[in-house]
C-alpha cells in the first residue's frame, strides 16, 4: 500500500472558480475500497477537493458545494499511462460546462453521476487550503501507482490539447513545456527525470 504524497501550500488564488488540474498516472492496483487519489486537499469541516479513481471510474468531488462527477468510463489497465485533466470553471452558465474531465485527449462525456457546481461557486484546491499530491488529503487516500507531469493551473480552464498533444501515429503524447499560465497558486512538478522539482513560475 502506498503510503508517499506531496504538499504544497498555498494562498490567495488567481480567481477562485477557475482551475485546471492535468496529470499523467499510472495505476498499480484497482482497489473498489477507498480513493487512489491524484490530488486533494482536506480543510476544515467539509472544505474537501480530491480528483481520483473510485474503483475502476475516474472521479472528481468537492464535498463544500455537493459537486460529484463520476464517469461511466472505466480505466483498468495497470499497464498503460493516462493523462487526465479536471477543468473547472464554474462561472459558466451551462452547468455541464462547470466541470470538464479528458483521458488522454478525448472529453468524457458519458457520467454515472454528474452533479455541478452552482454558477461562481468556490473550492478548497484552488484557496488557502493545502495541496496534496498522491494523496486526497486524507489519511489512507493514497494513490497506488505512479505520477508525472503534474500541472495545476490558479485562475484558468485549459483543455487537454494545452498539456499533449497526438503524434504522427496516433499516440496521444505530454508536451514537454506547454504554454501555460499557472497564476497565484499554480505550480508543475515531476517533470521528466526531475523528481519533485518544482516547476512553476
Amino acid at each position: 500500500m502506498a503510503s508517499t504524497y506531496l504538499s504544497r501550500t498555498i494562498g490567495t488564488p488567481t480567481l477562485s472558480n477557475k482551475f485546471t488540474i492535468s496529470v499523467w498516472v499510472k495505476r498499480a492496483e484497482l482497489s473498489s475500497s477507498g480513493m487512489n487519489a491524484m490530488c486533494g486537499t482536506q480543510g476544515n469541516g467539509s472544505h474537501a477537493t480530491q480528483f481520483f479513481f473510485d474503483g475502476a471510474p475516474l472521479r472528481f468531488y468537492d464535498n463544500f458545494s455537493s459537486t460529484d462527477v463520476i464517469t461511466n468510463r472505466k480505466f483498468r489497465d495497470t499497464t498503460a499511462w493516462f493523462h487526465v485533466v479536471a477543468a473547472i470553471d464554474t462561472s459558466q452558465s451551462t452547468a455541464a460546462d462547470r466541470v470538464k474531465i479528458y483521458v488522454n485527449g478525448t472529453q468524457e462525456t458519458s457520467f454515472a453521476t454528474s452533479n455541478e457546481y452552482s454558477q461562481n461557486d468556490t473550492n478548497s484546491f484552488n484557496n488557502d487550503y493545502t495541496n496534496y499530491i498522491g494523496d486526497g488529503g486524507q489519511a489512507n487516500k493514497y494513490l497506488d501507482g505512479c505520477l508525472a507531469h503534474f500541472h495545476f493551473v490558479s485562475g484558468t480552464k485549459y483543455v487537454a490539447t494545452d498539456f499533449g498533444e497526438f503524434d504522427s501515429n496516433g499516440v496521444w503524447k505530454p508536451k514537454p513545456s506547454p504554454s501555460i499560465t499557472y497564476g497565484n497558486n499554480g505550480y508543475f512538478i515531476l517533470k521528466d527525470a526531475n523528481g519533485v522539482t518544482d516547476q512553476s513560475g
